[in-house]
């Protein structure tokens, strides 16, 4: 999937003027993974996903949590399915 999210924003630790510290915004960010959880919440989505190991539950990697309210969109790239051994 593909989750747009607004993130937040950090200066560098210089002096600013207040009315330039005013111009600081948000970013708008985008991150791709696969879906490990989704609750009213948060969105939690995994860089990596190992489920190679048959009989075990799946092992992820590269957890990233998004909070709803800063969740713009989120596109279904695909499904994903098991690849079946041969």
């Amino acid at each position: 999937m593909l989750v747009w999210w607004l993130d937040s924003e950090q200066s560098d630790q210089t002096w600013h003027t207040l009315s330039s510290a005013k111009e600081v915004e948000i970013s708008l960010t985008k991150a791709i993974g696969f879906l490990v959880e989704e609750t009213p919440e948060h969105i939690v989505i995994s860089q990596c996903w190992d489920d190679m190991t048959e009989g075990y539950e799946p092992g992820v990697a590269g957890l990233l949590t998004i909070p709803r309210g800063c969740i713009e969109d989120i596109v279904q790239l695909y499904m994903r399915k098991k690849i079946a051994k041969k």
